[in-house]
């Protein structure tokens, strides 16, 4: 069972160091989306560890944070270079270790970057929200429920597939 509250919801924490770090260190990178401010997106609690989407004007990740209460006792703090390997009900994901003053430890894994695929700010945060619906679902599951709940002419939505080959459904094929 998960003892985190919704006091260790780390999602003010992220949105405050990555805006720090839009205004300073990436404010001038030139793959940066002006569209695009930073959000922190969808952040739950999942088997001691908070889970959740990173937007920002040059990336999107998903993060994984341990919880205060109960963390997960995999969980490593990862040198700069290594990599750690989590499966979730809809596949494997591989996070790498993120050392950012104002965090604590925590791992990514990049969705996209950079992002200018996007050209809204609420574009980016629907693929976000998507993002952390299909990562709790197991990959058949999600094409019946999409097939069943969508017609055909509602296509131009973004498969789970296409977020992780950074694709949209416009654009695949």
């Amino acid at each position: 069972m998960n003892m985190a509250t919704a006091t260790d919801d780390p999602s003010a924490r992220v949105a405050e160091v990555f805006t720090r770090i839009a205004a300073t260190r990436m404010r001038d990178f030139p793959l940066s989306n002006p569209a695009l401010a930073v959000e922190a997106v969808g952040f739950r609690a999942w088997e001691g560890l908070w889970v959740g989407v990173l937007v920002a004007p040059w990336s999107m990740l998903l993060l994984l944070m341990p919880t205060a209460a109960a963390p997960h006792a995999e969980f490593r703090v990862l040198p700069t270079g290594q990599e750690q390997s989590w499966r979730f009900p809809s596949g494997e994901y591989v996070f790498f270790g993120l050392d950012e003053a104002g965090l604590g430890p925590c791992q990514m894994c990049s969705l996209f970057s950079p992002v200018t695929q996007f050209a809204t700010q609420d574009d980016a945060v629907a693929v976000a929200r998507e993002v952390m619906q299909s990562l709790f679902v197991a990959p058949g599951a999600r094409a019946g429920a999409q097939a069943a709940a969508q017609p055909a002419e509602a296509a131009s939505t973004w498969s789970r597939r296409d977020f992780f080959r950074g694709r949209s459904a416009r654009t695949a094929g």
